[in-house]
Formats: structure tokens, sequence, C-alpha cells
């Protein structure tokens, strides 16, 4: 069963379906003005829902922006609902459970939705500003505080769970050649290709940020050393095998990359020093190749 619902007119009659409702719907409407988190709100939603509606599940869905959200378990009978505030699409809802809903748990269902679709606008429009604060708006990549906020999040990972956490570290190589020689605009074409090329290469798990300037730096999770060479040499032969598009014509550009895998002592400062030292030794040693530098290779000065 799929319905629309869309805002409810201003002339809807609170009190028709009893005092009871009134008091639940203001309840209910307080409680979703307290956070301006996507699932939170949901969660929210849910667990009130069952005081006039019992369900065993939910599932929220925007194709448009890639978000589901699931709560609670699915079941044989289903109803669906097309959100709308206004203009503004706001997702999809599907609440399941093991019995048939009435009519009746159906109207009441809608009157409550009703009051979720302004705080569902207001929490994606949150998403969408919070997501934009951590893109780079030139490649559409995570920018560096974002890397940030992943790194720290995936080392904790790493050292829980025991699985190795790599990391590639790129530069496009004399890439102040092509700014001075062509301007930045160009420059710019150069990196957005470069970005697309990058993704491209990765596995869907893998993450690519743009760290600054031409550099950009790939966190490969549940990922060993071996694997990670294998996906940094990727990325450096499809980027010497392609030629750029640009506003003055096709221009060929190249990478290198430094590879590091984790060890259990590694924090995000050692990490990402023994990357940045195998990108070093890449660019020294004759730019468009791959270094890999493992914990092993590091030695300490002795004092």
């Amino acid at each position: 069963m799929i319905r629309t619902l869309a805002t409810p007119d201003a002339s809807t009659n609170i009190a028709a379906s009893g005092a009871n409702l009134a008091e639940f719907r203001l309840l209910l409407a307080n409680s979703l003005q307290k956070s301006l988190e996507l699932h939170e709100t949901l969660a929210t939603f849910f667990q009130m829902l069952h005081r006039s509606v019992r369900c065993c599940g939910m599932e929220y869905r925007m194709p448009a922006r890639d978000i589901r959200l699931a709560i609670g378990s699915h079941r044989a009978h289903k109803v669906n609902y097309n959100l709308h505030n206004g203009n503004f699409a706001v997702g999809e809802l599907t609440f399941f459970r093991s019995a048939r809903f009435s009519e009746k748990e159906l109207s009441t269902l809608e009157e409550l939705l009703g009051l979720l679709l302004l705080p569902l606008r207001n929490a994606l429009l949150y998403r969408d500003a919070l997501e934009s604060s951590l893109r780079d708006p030139l490649t559409g990549l995570g920018n560096r505080a974002n890397l940030e906020l992943t790194l720290q999040r995936e080392l904790k990972l790493s050292q829980r769970n025991r699985r190795p956490l790599s990391l590639l570290i790129a530069d496009m190589d004399s890439f102040k050649a092509i700014n001075d020689t062509y301007g930045h605009t160009v420059g710019d074409q150069v990196l957005q290709g470069a970005a697309r090329v990058i993704k491209q290469a990765l596995r869907d798990t893998d993450q690519v940020f743009r760290y600054g300037g031409e550099e950009f730096v790939v966190v490969l999770a549940n990922t060993g050393n071996s694997e990670a060479v294998n996906i940094a040499e990727r990325i450096r032969q499809q980027l010497a095998n392609i030629q750029f598009q640009t506003d003055i014509g096709e221009i060929q550009a190249t990478i290198s990359l430094g590879v590091c895998t984790n060890v259990p002592e590694d924090d995000r400062d050692s990490l990402f020093r023994r990357g940045d030292q195998a990108l070093y030794e890449a660019k020294r040693t004759g730019r468009n190749r791959v270094i890999n530098r493992e914990a092993a290779e590091i030695r300490e000065p002795a004092v």
C-alpha cells in the first residue's frame, strides 16, 4: 500500500479524534523539536508512535541523498508513505507489522505523520549543511576536517577490532607548472578530473579526501599493506593513462603516492608521518610512482 502525505491543511480539526490524541499530538510535536539529527528525529517518532499505533519496524529512504535508515524489523504487512512538506520532498517511510493496519489506525498514523514533516525537513537541511561543511567545494570530496574525523574513527575501530588500516597520501606531480603555464582554471579542471579518476579506482568502502592544494588522502579500512599497494598502483596507472579535458585541450598529469599501514602502537601522527615519508621518497626518486613505507622500515636515530 503506497500513500502520499503532504503538509496537512490548516483547517484540520485536531480535537476531532478526541482530547487524548490532541494531547499526544502536542507531546509528540514538542519531542520532535528537540533534535536536528535525522536518526534521532525518526527514532523519537517511532518510539512515541507505539502509544497510538503499534508497529514492529520502520524504514526511511531518501534515494536522492542516498539515505536509508531502518528501525525495528520487517514483517509481512506494511504501509508506505511518500512524504512532502510543501514542494519539498522529505523521503519515504514504510511501517511494518504482523497484522494488517485498520483504517482507523491508518487515519491516526497519518495525523501523526503530519507532525513529522517539518522536523524531518529541518533534519535533512541540517544534514545537508553539515555535509557541505565537510566537503571540498572544488572536487566534491571530503575536506581536511572530514579526513581528521574519519581518521580518528577508523583508527579506534582498527585498534578495537585488530584489523589493518592503510593510508595512501598522494600528490599531483609538477602541478605548479600546470598552474603557472595554463592558469588556475585549467589547474582546477585537472584536480577535478584527478578526483574522479581516484574515486573510480577505489572500492565502495574506501574513502578519499582532498587534503589541500593538489594533495589527496585515501583511507583504506580493513586493508592490509599489500592490498593497499595494489590500490595505489591502480590509481597511479589510471591517472598516467588518461588525458584530462580542459579549456585549452587535453592535458596529461601524473601522481605520486606514499603507502603506509598501521601497527598497534600507531596514532594519527605516526601513521601519517610514514605516509608523508613514503610520498616524499616517491617525489625524490622521480615522481609518477608508488612508495610503500612499512613501520619496520622506520628507524629512530640513536640518542
